[in-house]
């Protein structure tokens, strides 16, 4: 979770940069936002990955 939570900082800054008008509070919104869409296709990601790690050995 450390490494989502530095990616999604990232991705504030980024916003933050790309659209200057938008306040600290509203990167951080967009962060979060974007967090509770990434975070749970991270994981079904990882288990995909896992799964295919094991059929290489069947």
């Amino acid at each position: 979770a450390d490494i989502l939570r530095t990616d999604l900082d990232i991705v504030a800054d980024y916003f933050h940069e790309r659209y200057p008008e938008l306040s600290d509070e509203q990167a951080e919104a967009i962060s979060e936002q974007m967090d509770k869409i990434l975070t749970p296709l991270y994981k079904r990601l990882n288990k995909i990955a896992k799964d295919i790690d094991v059929l290489k050995y069947i």
